[in-house]
């Protein structure tokens, strides 16, 4: 069992236990003043990814964490650079020929996906909805060919946004009405 929490002095924790033992174990796996925002986390083979927000003073970056299981040794890249991040981002296995793909909500309200770029050590980027968009934090998954992606809209509605993997073609609907969810 796997679970990333923002502790109290908002580093960024990471709670593991084999299913059904009771005993978990915590890694550190960034300091002090390092996430502003509740992490995601998945696991994908044999390596844990987390994703995060850094706080407004350091940005609101988003960053990726990863370590083999069993192991305390975490690596750190930046997705994102500098007001791309202004809340929970979430995390998902695959998409787009990737590894894991992290969904962001940004500066001007927009709604963006990353994934990393085989090989390079960078993220790309695929915006997939403008300005005033975005609401709450992203919610996404990894479905076979497909990336999708849930989030609240300006008027409290509950957008669900879908494209095949490796396209930048989004499609958008609105599962629930205006004022039906905050």
């Amino acid at each position: 069992m796997n679970i990333a929490a923002q502790g109290s002095g908002e580093d960024l924790d990471f709670y593991w236990a084999i299913n059904g033992s009771g005993a978990f174990h915590i890694d550190l796996v960034a300091g002090a003043d390092s996430t502003a925002s509740a992490p995601w986390v998945t696991a994908t083979g044999d390596v844990v990814d987390i994703s995060a927000t850094t706080p407004s003073w350091d940005g609101n970056s988003v960053l990726a964490y990863w370590a083999d299981e069993g192991s305390d040794s975490w690596t750190t890249g930046t997705v994102s650079g500098s007001s791309t991040g202004y809340s929970a981002t979430s995390i998902a296995q695959g998409g787009s020929g990737a590894s894991v793909t992290i969904a962001a909500f940004g500066l001007q309200d927009n709604l963006a996906v990353f994934a990393p770029i085989s090989g390079t050590g960078d993220w790309q980027l695929d915006r997939v909805a403008g300005t005033n968009t975005t609401f709450s934090a992203p919610a996404i998954n990894a479905d076979g060919d497909d990336i999708n992606v849930a989030a609240v809209g300006p008027d409290g509605e509950l957008l669900f946004y879908y494209a095949a993997s490796g396209s930048d073609t989004w499609h958008a609907e609105t599962i629930a009405g205006p004022g039906s969810v905050t």
